[in-house]
């Protein structure tokens, strides 16, 4: 699921941007992403409305339902 999460990033923001991704396992199997990036392209990244960020937390949320897991998403200050 990181791998796809890090494709659909580089997507929206470009191949050659600095993207940091990291993942943490609660014990109840939540899986917690943390994405950083830079402040000039964090308006890309949450969109009109939080409207991109929002779609991309759905994308991921259907593979997570498949795999019978919960999913959050963090953009990092």
């Amino acid at each position: 699921m990181k791998e796809t999460l890090m494709f659909i990033l580089k997507t929206i923001l470009g191949e050659d941007k600095n993207i940091e991704l990291s993942e943490e396992t609660e014990s109840s199997g939540t899986i917690n992403y943390n994405i950083e990036v830079s402040d000039d392209l964090k308006p890309r990244l949450i969109g009109k409305g939080g409207r991109t960020i929002s779609a991309v937390y759905h994308l991921l949320n259907i593979q997570a339902k498949r795999e019978n897991t919960r999913i959050h998403l963090k953009i990092k200050d």
